[in-house]
């Protein structure tokens, strides 16, 4: 890019046998965020990194400052970026890497209520991978994030993303969409893709991921642990059925998962645990007035 090429018209050279080497297949923030990371120290991958540690530091913070000691939720935080197969993303420069620490500082950014900012991250998410756009109409259901927000955010991924599909739109939709939606299912995929029916594959595949929105829209709490928990659960489901699902997207859905049980801790601080009846009735009205609802 920064010698003039187009990253979706290069056919890269040096690839191991079986991959594929005549696309770029992910959107422009994968390659446009780590550009300092390239020029002054070599590597993209320690931009990666940093985006991923910023994420979880945001985290942390925010767990040890808001958390009701004793308490898991800085343990969890830093489970996070150091879950089985972490270190390994990071290595092999998945761009996991990046959603995971943007979508994790959105998520303790609209629990400090800079929304605005929030919605800043879920764009850089947005703009990074295929995928995210399973969580836009998750976000917006969101109260503290709202319809505005995530139209903001996808204008704002839009805007990164538009440029580099108007300079060659054949090569971009190969790249990012036909590569996903033709390519033959890989057997060594880790989904039940290839162990269904043909005629039932897409089936599943939307009944899943349908059926994890109605699960979280229902039973998670509407606060911005939930909304990391229910954005790991929504991922988890699609990954589940997608016919190219593989360590990268699994531990994607597992750091959102624990990411949104960090936040879910520390917002303990203020809601005794085990202090009998009279303790929790007066914490919350609605419970007071409805003593048997589970």
């Amino acid at each position: 890019m920064v010698h003039g090429q187009n990253p979706y018209d290069m056919v890269f050279a040096g690839v191991p046998r079986g991959q594929v080497n005549d696309a770029f297949n992910y959107l422009p923030a994968t390659f446009l965020l780590p550009v300092p990371s390239r020029l002054l120290l070599g590597d993209v991958r320690y931009a990666e990194a940093a985006v991923l540690a910023g994420g979880v530091a945001a985290l942390l913070c925010w767990s040890v400052r808001s958390a009701r000691w004793p308490s898991p939720a800085p343990a969890l935080a830093l489970l996070v970026g150091v879950l089985p197969g972490a270190l390994y993303a990071v290595q092999q420069a998945w761009n996991e890497t990046i959603l995971a620490g943007a979508l994790v500082a959105a998520a303790v950014l609209l629990a400090a209520r800079r929304a605005g900012w929030a919605a800043v991250c879920l764009a850089a998410a947005l703009a990074t991978k295929q995928h995210v756009v399973l969580l836009l109409p998750l976000w917006a259901c969101w109260p503290a994030f709202g319809w505005r927000r995530a139209t903001a955010a996808l204008a704002g991924a839009a805007a990164i993303t538009l440029p580099w599909a108007l300079a060659d739109v054949d090569r971009f939709r190969y790249g990012v969409l036909d590569f996903f939606v033709d390519l033959p299912a890989r057997p060594d995929s880790l989904s039940v893709w290839h162990l269904l029916p043909a005629s039932l594959r897409t089936v599943t595949l939307l009944a899943l991921t349908a059926g994890a929105y109605a699960l979280v829209l229902r039973r998670t709490p509407r606060t911005p642990g939930g909304l990391l928990l229910g954005s790991g659960l929504v991922l988890a489901a699609f990954d589940l059925a997608n016919k190219q699902t593989f360590l990268n997207q699994w531990l994607l859905a597992a750091q959102l998962v624990v990411a949104g049980l960090a936040l879910a801790a520390s917002k303990a601080r203020g809601t005794p645990l085990s202090t009998g009846n009279a303790a929790v009735h007066r914490s919350s009205p609605a419970l007071a007035q409805h003593p048997r609802h589970p």
